[in-house]
């Protein structure tokens, strides 16, 4: 469960699922607590996700910006003490309860454990790779379902010892998956041995890890450069969104969807693409309100959802050619060259220009050719 804050007054629920969906981690529930003062402000909310590993990967996004509004990503994990569900951002940027923790000296902490492994079944494994040099283990559990959190942390006689297992047990498997270790620090704590005793909790926010990196999203990956416009009408023709949008750079394609209410531009570069969006995006058009954000090339290629990470550009010099300047009149189509060299902004005005005189000019063509 992790802690989010920060919250925009007019989220909802199912808005803050769909951010979470957006950035590619999709929860299983969403708990917004607003202020007693001020019932209609959400302070702060609680986002449960199916396991520990979407916790760690969620974690990861602090900080990150959200699509669509000026604000930013502030998480923290869930505190698990008390009786309360929802007790509020744990100190340390923990999830332990008092009371669950282990003296950092020649500790490790041990992470994605599977709910079969017991304390004693981590035990034998690392006595086994280090016979008489095992001193503690501890897994933690939920207070309050006694179901294992999925990880722990394991101490040790020597420092030899502590410092060969975080070499020799990352990866190894115990139970149904591979475990992963990392260095515990931040806590002077014992071991709890009777309900008497009282500990404080690591700061696990010192624990050196190597975490595996999210999957990149439209949002995040660097090097896409699709962008998709929405809130569009049937008055728009795929040639017009060029000439409003080649103002930015080089277009690989522009498709307008079966609905004609969304198109998407992929543009050769990228910063092209942050430009359109930057420039274009709550622009009136036409009469539409155009709404510019990033957009999957895979969904418009071949409709699917499903986001396929974009390859890298190859480095070239110079820009391109007009290849997708769709003028038949060659002078027609140097101006355009001349106004789409990239050196500067296209005015909506000239565009629009250049547009009617090619609808012109094509006219002619057609009407010359039935004589």
């Amino acid at each position: 469960q992790v802690w989010m804050g920060d919250l925009d007054p007019s989220w909802t629920e199912e808005s803050i699922s769909s951010i979470w969906v957006s950035f590619g981690e999709k929860p299983v529930g969403v708990k917004i607590m607003r202020d007693k003062s001020a019932s209609a402000k959400p302070a702060y909310c609680f986002v449960t996700f199916e396991n520990p590993d979407i916790v760690a990967r969620a974690m990861q996004k602090n900080g990150m910006a959200i699509p669509g509004s000026p604000r930013v990503l502030k998480l923290n994990f869930a505190s698990a003490g008390g009786n309360n569900r929802f007790s509020g951002p744990a100190t340390g940027q923990s999830g332990f309860a008092k009371g669950d923790s282990i003296k950092n000296e020649n500790s490790i902490f041990v992470g994605d454990l599977g709910a079969e492994v017991t304390e004693s079944v981590l035990s034998q494994k690392f006595s086994e790779k280090y016979p008489s040099q095992i001193r503690q283990v501890k897994i933690m559990v939920d207070p309050s379902s006694k179901v294992s959190k999925g990880f722990g942390f394991v101490r040790f006689y020597s420092s030899e010892a502590q410092k060969r297992a975080l070499t020799e047990m990352n990866g190894v498997t115990i139970g149904s998956r591979p475990i992963r270790v990392g260095l515990a620090a931040g806590s002077a704590a014992q071991l709890p041995i009777a309900t008497a005793m009282k500990a404080d909790s690591p700061d696990v926010s010192k624990i050196q890890i190597v975490q595996a990196q999210p999957s990149l999203t439209q949002f995040t990956d660097p090097n896409n450069t699709t962008v998709v416009i929405r809130g569009l009408s049937s008055k728009f023709t795929e040639q017009e969104l060029e000439a409003h949008f080649q103002s930015f750079g080089d277009i690989v394609y522009t498709k307008l969807s079966n609905d004609y209410n969304s198109a998407y531009v992929k543009f050769h570069l990228r910063h092209a693409a942050e430009n359109a969006i930057l420039f274009l995006h709550g622009a009136i058009i036409n009469g539409s309100n155009l709404k510019v954000t990033w957009g999957n090339d895979n969904e418009a290629q071949n409709g699917s959802k499903a986001y396929q990470i974009s390859k890298e550009i190859p480095i070239f010099y110079g820009h391109l050619q007009a290849h997708n300047v769709n003028y038949a009149n060659s002078d027609l189509k140097a101006q355009a060259t001349v106004a789409y060299e990239g050196s500067e902004r296209l005015p909506v005005s000239k565009a629009n220009e250049l547009y009617l005189k090619s609808k012109l000019h094509k006219q002619q063509l057609l009407e010359g050719a039935m004589f």
